[in-house]
């Protein structure tokens, strides 16, 4: 049985050994949105979470909710807001982002 799963791990399945594309590697550094304050390229959507009570809930029990918060920069800390975002994009309509 030894004998067998030595001869997998050296002989993997051909799905195995295919690579993998990866679908960021397409991305431009100068499409990346850079912070305003810093320049720096490292962002995180922040989130608030509620507390849901079970009236509300569809379950009958309180449960926990979260709402998308703002962008913020990791490198210096700084709440990106949202004009500044759609600026760096050139875009003038509403970009769907939620941004309190």
């Amino acid at each position: 049985m030894v004998d067998n799963l030595t001869e997998l791990k050296s002989n993997p399945e051909p799905s195995q050994t295919k690579p993998t594309t990866n679908p960021l590697s397409n991305i431009k550094e100068e499409d990346l949105i850079e912070c305003p304050s810093c320049s720096g390229k490292l962002l995180t959507q922040a989130h608030m979470y509620t507390k849901i009570s079970a009236i509300m809930s569809g379950t009958g029990k309180p449960e926990i909710g979260y709402i998308p918060g703002p962008l913020i920069c990791l490198s210096c800390g700084k709440i990106l807001e949202e004009e500044e975002i759609k600026k760096q994009m050139g875009v003038d309509k509403p970009s769907g982002l939620i941004m309190p």
